[in-house]
């Protein structure tokens, strides 16, 4: 006997990957510089490069482009690495990032004269962000989930506010998964009917936004005193080799 209840299709998928030509992506974000390191190993396609959207005083948001597996298509796991470079007199102080999800589902129904267990259809949807220093350790890790999209739905996380280096390696990684399963149905001769569930899931505009801040430039009497501070063991070093001599 067939159990009631069997998986259709897996399906797997990057919403940070696009297909088609990859275009030159921004180095400069403003306040900072943004590289993309040549030895990544990427399963399947590269990522495509993002795109700047938007680049205001303390905020630079990238696009990382989405909408793979919005009818069950290519199966594609994508993670976006890159490194970012906080410029003179900056510093970076977190990260958002949010897609819109867009989604179906419909569980299998029993043909008339038939009853059974239906096939179940559901999805996942998940971004995450790992922040590693030059060193490799781990400065931040942070995510966001969504399950059973049905409509519109949003997939968003925030870092809150950070305290990091000047230069830190970034790996961003989004991923769909649609799962549909069989229903089987029985009717009173012991016939059987497999009916699929049916489903899709989508996600777009995919944004990461870098936060920024200005260093404090120090106040001119800050500066005095400094310079006093500085200026002070020489004058007495002065005073006191004048004594020697007299």
């Amino acid at each position: 006997m067939h159990p009631y209840a069997r998986l259709a299709a897996i399906s797997f998928a990057a919403f940070l990957m696009t297909p088609g030509a990859h275009a030159a992506p921004p180095t400069d974000l403003g306040s900072l510089t943004i590289d993309y390191p040549a030895g990544v190993q990427y399963w399947f396609d590269k990522p495509a490069s993002p795109t700047l959207v938007s680049n205001t005083p303390g905020a630079a948001t990238l696009d990382f482009g989405a909408g793979l597996n919005k009818y069950n298509r290519t199966p594609l796991l994508g993670t976006q690495s890159f490194q970012l470079t906080a410029k003179p007199g900056y510093r970076i102080t977190g990260f958002t990032y949010s897609s819109q999800l867009s989604g179906l589902l419909q569980d299998s129904e029993a043909p008339a004269g038939y009853s059974g267990q239906p096939g179940r259809a559901t999805s996942i949807a998940t971004a995450y962000l790992a922040v590693h220093g030059t060193d490799g350790k781990q400065l931040s890790l942070v995510g966001a989930r969504e399950e059973n999209i049905n409509g519109n739905r949003l997939l968003s996380f925030d870092t809150g506010l950070l305290n990091l280096p000047d230069t830190v390696n970034l790996s961003l990684e989004g991923n769909l998964f649609l799962q549909l399963g069989y229903g089987y149905y029985y009717n009173e001769f012991g016939d059987e009917r497999k009916v699929p569930s049916s489903g899709w899931l989508g996600a777009e505009n995919s944004l990461l936004t870098i936060h920024t801040a200005a260093l404090p430039v120090p106040e001119p009497s800050t500066w005095m005193m400094l310079l006093g501070g500085l200026l002070l063991p020489w004058a007495v070093s002065r005073r006191q080799a004048r004594a020697r001599a007299a």
